[in-house]
């Protein structure tokens, strides 16, 4: 009986100590919402791009979401390079291996900033070498932000009808990617910390 009465406590504190990692990480997961970066968006439409765009701010959260700011946020402007579909053509090929569509860096073009200004950051190209490595989808554009000493990658992917798009922070230390969010028909125009 005692063996009986042992092995049940065993399993019950077996069970509780699962369900607790489980809620643990459920927690971190799913319920982190402190701020890793802060962003300035435009709704993405292609076929009224020469009118103006309302711009919204939005936290994004370590969790992997987004959220509304609807007081004011001063955003400093951060450096902006944008790779439109013409030169992501020109700069990477794309091919499909194992039923999983890969990148490859065919050719350093000059990079200049949203002032026309050429830029002469390694960490870009190092950058976009472990998006090619990491990243598995069909990009239409690319744009690479820097502010502060961070850096960031947003993509517009080309998904036929749907508009859907990443946002990767890189860590030129580690020779990181870790993606940010994912954003349904918005481009991405200033990022802050």
């Amino acid at each position: 009986m005692n063996k009986k009465r042992l092995l049940i406590i065993a399993c019950t504190l077996l069970v509780l100590i699962k369900a607790g990692i489980g809620i643990t990480w459920f927690i971190k997961t799913h319920c982190d919402t402190s701020v890793v970066a802060r962003i300035q968006t435009v709704k993405h439409d292609e076929e009224n791009a020469a009118k103006t765009k309302k711009i919204s701010n939005y936290d994004v959260l370590a969790n992997r979401n987004i959220k509304k700011i609807h007081g004011k946020h001063k955003f400093k402007e951060a450096e902006k390079i944008k790779f439109d579909a013409r030169k992501v053509e020109r700069v990477f090929d794309t091919y499909i291996k194992n039923q999983t569509v890969h990148f490859k860096l065919v050719k350093k073009v000059p990079l200049y900033d949203q002032n026309k200004r050429r830029v002469n950051d390694n960490n870009y190209w190092k950058m976009l070498k472990c998006f090619t490595r990491k990243v598995h989808t069909n990009v239409t554009e690319l744009t690479l932000f820097k502010i502060d000493g961070h850096y960031y990658i947003f993509t517009q992917i080309n998904q036929w009808i749907l508009d859907p798009s990443e946002l990767y922070e890189y860590s030129p230390q580690s020779d990181n990617l870790k993606k940010l969010c994912e954003l349904d028909n918005k481009d991405v125009v200033n990022i802050n910390r």
